[in-house]
């Protein structure tokens, strides 16, 4: 290796000024005080604060939410970044390790008749943009498909509550007491019996 020194013979592609690539590539020294959390770490306080909120702020906060949704004073934006949460929060419930009641009552705010509504009508506003509004035509298939999988997410979750429902006999005399606790005893196996 003859003349080390000259960068030019070993990299052709450098450009024509390396002072230029030095300035606008700097090397970055590295700080040994400077180390990341452990993102097993990072999950476990995400973790711990999703619990929290679902069980202590959720149902006031996606209510006062869909309060103002339903009276249209929300922009796009905040209306896509509400079916966000919509969504993790409801897949988050979805995969906790909650019993199946609680985790019913953690996200009854977000399963309702005209949340599915309003999710479909924002659904159908990107569409229409996306046709008319061409030059912002990635921003409202972002919100479009953040929407839509919002509207999956509840899907979902109607399925298993509907799946939970099916599998109950209702063809029972409510004035029959020995009835009644079949079909709690019932009630009580399917929710124990799901993962």
């Amino acid at each position: 290796m003859q003349n080390s020194g000259n960068l030019k013979s070993h990299f052709k592609y450098l450009p024509k000024y390396p002072e230029l690539y030095e300035y606008c590539n700097p090397v970055k020294p590295y700080n040994d005080e400077q180390q990341r959390k452990s993102v097993l770490y990072i999950r476990i306080i995400l973790k711990k604060f999703c619990s929290l909120f679902l069980q202590e702020a959720c149902g006031l906060f996606f209510k006062s939410v869909k309060d103002l949704l339903q009276r249209k004073s929300l922009d796009d934006d905040e209306t896509c970044f509400f079916y966000w949460l919509v969504q993790f929060f409801t897949e988050f419930t979805r995969n906790s390790e909650f019993d199946e009641q609680t985790k019913l009552d953690l996200i009854k705010e977000t399963f309702s008749l005209e949340l599915f509504h309003s999710i479909e009508v924002f659904i159908q506003r990107c569409f229409e943009m996306m046709r008319v509004d061409k030059e912002n035509n990635k921003l409202w298939a972002k919100r479009m498909h953040t929407s839509l999988k919002c509207y999956k997410e509840n899907l979902s979750q109607s399925q298993v509550e509907s799946a939970k429902l099916a599998s109950v006999d209702t063809n029972i005399n409510l004035d029959d007491d020995d009835q009644l606790a079949d079909l709690a005893d019932k009630m009580a196996s399917t929710d124990t019996s799901e993962p």
